[in-house]
């Protein structure tokens, strides 16, 4: 639930990447950093389940 999140909000930033003709570039970064976001994704994924109850989370999960 927390990548969609993520993924709805760095959308735009995408989009307007891909249009200025950055996208490689942007693709290439994130491939270079994909040992830190898996340990970042892990943490983040487990502290949002540790503080959100889950009626918290069906509420952002159906609002997403």
């Amino acid at each position: 639930m927390f990548g969609y999140l993520i993924v709805r909000t760095l959308l735009p930033l995408v989009r307007l990447l891909g249009r200025l003709g950055h996208s490689r570039g942007f693709a290439t970064l994130l491939n270079a950093c994909w040992r830190p976001f898996h340990v970042v994704n892990y943490v983040g994924s487990w502290a949002g389940g540790q503080m959100l109850p889950p009626t918290a989370t069906v509420k952002l999960m159906r609002r997403t």
